[in-house]
């Protein structure tokens, strides 16, 4: 299993490290400082998808090289330092948001075959080439009743 996924984003080149437990609480923390921020648009829209993105972005950047075009402080900074870097972040080049979305969602997909991920992991195009093949990509989805064999049991009393 892959516990670290780089990509590049404008020539800066971005390693990430998959979630542990361990950054579940950092970001935790980073989503607890913007909260009590407020941190509303100016339509007073919450906006607590990119909120999670960015902690995200915070806790599992575990390389940077090169210029990014954001400076990305420590989830341990002080509350004033990290709301002033999601208010950078806010203001970023959407492209940002987006390639650390992808490379988020990458490398902290579940291991394993992506036909054996629940249905709604999987994109459009796979979810149709698994209904063409007889199959859900449901891991748990009981199987019909006629694809079960016959089993007789008898006791030997």
């Amino acid at each position: 299993m892959d516990t670290s996924y780089t990509f590049t984003h404008n020539g800066a080149q971005i390693t990430l490290a998959r979630q542990t437990n361990r950054h579940a609480l950092l970001i935790d923390r980073v989503l607890i400082v913007l909260r009590e921020a407020g941190n509303e648009t100016p339509e007073g829209l919450t906006d607590a998808a990119y909120r999670r993105l960015f902690a995200e972005m915070l806790v599992q950047t575990q390389a940077l090289v090169g210029d990014l075009g954001l400076e990305l402080v420590s989830p341990a900074a002080p509350a004033e330092e990290i709301q002033a870097a999601y208010q950078r972040f806010l203001d970023a080049d959407r492209g940002l948001g987006d390639a650390y979305y992808a490379a988020l969602k990458a490398v902290n997909a579940p291991p394993g075959p992506r036909e054996t991920l629940p249905p709604d992991e999987l994109g459009e195009a796979e979810r149709k080439n698994l209904r063409r093949a007889g199959r859900t990509g449901a891991p748990n989805a009981a199987p019909s009743s006629d694809a079960l064999p016959t089993v007789t049991v008898t006791s030997q009393d």
